[in-house]
Parts: structure tokens; C-alpha cells; sequence
């Protein structure tokens, strides 16, 4: 096969699948490009719709966590406060218990010290008296 028959088989065969194109097509090429132009724009919006629903899923999604993570933190830290209470009202009562025991054991020192002043008071009144006798009894026998 020579090169001359192969490129005017190429030529013939263009211009006639041209022709038949032409012939055979089923709109005019501006129609068909309006067509396709009409198809994009169609699936330009509905991406477009398709992200702004998933943007507006998106945000709500985030609003219940939102609304979750609120809920769970108010939730802890209303234990936390209420553990804080019992807390203090443990450390209270322990307080209030120590408290009592000084009390008593201060009340029994204050007792014990009385009875030894009480003792000691009680040695020298009789002491005092026994001695003011005696000098009285001296002071008679001498006149």
C-alpha cells in the first residue's frame, strides 16, 4: 500500500464522516451546546443545593453537640458541687466532734485544777484557822 492511497483514504474518509455527521446529527450544533450549557448549569445547582444541605446538616449537628456538651458540663460540675458539699459537711462535723472533745477535756482540766486549789486552798485555810487558834489560846493562857 502506498502512502499517496493511504492519505487521500484518510481525506475521502473525514470528509465523508463529516458529511454524514452533518447529515445525521440530531440537533444543530447551538442547540447542542445550549443543551450541554442547560445540563452543567442543572448540575452546578445541584451541588451547590447538595452543599448548603450538607452545611446546614453539618450545623445542626453541631448545635446538638453544642447542646450535649453543655448538658454533660452542667451535669459535672452540679457533682462536683454537691461532692464539694458533702465535703465540707463531713469536714463540719468532724470539726464540730473536736471541738466538743476540747470542750470536755478542757472542762475536765478546769475540774481537776479546781479540786487540787480546792486541796491546796482547803491546807491552808485549815492552816490559817488552826494557827489564829492557837494564838488565841496562847494570848488567854498569858493573861
Amino acid at each position: 500500500m502506498s502512502l499517496g492511497r493511504f492519505l487521500g483514504g484518510v481525506v475521502v474518509g473525514s470528509a465523508l464522516g463529516g458529511l454524514f455527521g452533518l447529515l445525521f446529527a440530531p440537533r444543530p450544533g447551538t442547540e447542542t451546546r445550549k443543551l450541554i450549557q442547560s445540563r452543567v448549569k442543572t448540575q452546578c445547582d445541584s451541588t451547590v443545593t447538595l452543599c448548603e444541605d450538607a452545611l446546614h446538616t453539618v450545623q445542626h449537628e453541631v448545635d446538638k453537640l453544642g447542646t450535649v456538651i453543655q448538658t454533660q458540663a452542667k451535669t459535672q460540675s452540679e457533682a462536683a458541687i454537691t461532692a464539694l458539699k458533702d465535703n465540707v459537711s463531713a469536714i463540719q462535723s468532724k470539726l464540730a466532734a473536736v471541738a466538743d472533745n476540747l470542750e470536755t477535756q478542757g472542762r475536765d482540766a478546769l475540774t481537776h485544777l479546781g479540786q487540787k486549789v480546792g486541796e491546796k486552798a482547803g491546807e491552808t485555810v485549815g492552816t490559817l484557822v488552826a494557827d489564829k487558834l492557837l494564838d488565841k489560846r496562847a494570848a488567854v493562857e498569858n493573861t
